[in-house]
């Protein structure tokens, strides 16, 4: 099973990362940045969910591999751990795949609300993060 006591553990956000890229590259370019990463982690999810709803697996792989990287880089741990593994899941059937898919949006949506309302309430006025 794909989500396995490990993704349970981890955080939906892992704050240590985010805190790197802040350290990084300073709070103008972080929220920059991840306001770019919450538009991208929106349109992966439309994306996976469509080819969930019409079956096309090739889709679905293409997309997985776009978000295990870019949910790592910004500390979306739990759903990088999903999507890494749903990509590496070859021995599933496309009916246990479209299912994983389901639940991995599920993460993805908690994950996409949860740095929405982190980095909303941390930005200023000019930020829009939805």
């Amino acid at each position: 099973m794909i989500s396995s006591n490990a993704s349970v553990s981890l955080p939906l956000l892992d704050q240590t990362v985010t805190q790197a890229i802040v350290d990084d590259l300073g709070d103008d370019v972080t929220h920059q940045l991840l306001h770019l990463f919450i538009q991208e982690l929106q349109q992966l999810l439309h994306k996976i969910n469509i080819a969930t709803v019409e079956q096309d697996n090739a889709v679905i792989t293409d997309a997985l591999h776009i978000l295990k990287n870019s949910t790592a880089l910004y500390g979306a741990s739990k759903l990088a751990f999903m999507a890494n593994a749903l990509y590496e899941a070859r021995l599933l059937t496309p009916l246990q795949r479209f299912e994983y898919a389901k639940e991995l949006m599920a993460i993805g949506q908690q994950t996409l609300a949860l740095y929405r309302f982190h980095f909303k309430s941390q930005g200023t006025s000019k930020d829009n993060y939805e």
